[in-house]
């Protein structure tokens, strides 16, 4: 079984989306539920952009997951391809380190 547990896009991202607001959810009760308290005028549409949102982020995740296991998938074949995805993937995580990712967004 592959990455995507046979999974096609739609049924993939809905998993995906689903099981990482089921992790994370633990972890963002605290910010909701202070959000909760301090909203009161159009409280149950900001509460639902507030969950929509969330849950959103996280189905969103799931699209670069997917692409990761076709690749994976694709490059198994031909470890050259799999070599260059590796140094693609490991500038991405270096870049993340620089300060050159700080100037970009400040200016």
């Amino acid at each position: 079984m592959t990455g995507t547990m046979g999974l096609g896009l739609l049924a993939f991202v809905g998993m995906w989306g689903l099981m990482m607001s089921a992790m994370m959810l633990p972890s963002v009760a605290p910010v909701a539920s202070m959000y909760q308290r301090s909203v009161r005028s159009y409280r149950a549409l900001r509460l639902a952009g507030f969950t929509g949102g969330y849950l959103l982020a996280w189905a969103g995740a799931g699209i670069p997951a997917l692409l990761t296991a076709f690749v994976a998938r694709l490059v198994s074949d031909h470890p050259g391809w799999a070599t260059a995805v590796a140094v693609a993937f490991a500038s991405c995580g270096v870049y993340q380190l620089t300060p050159l990712k700080t100037r970009c967004f400040i200016g």
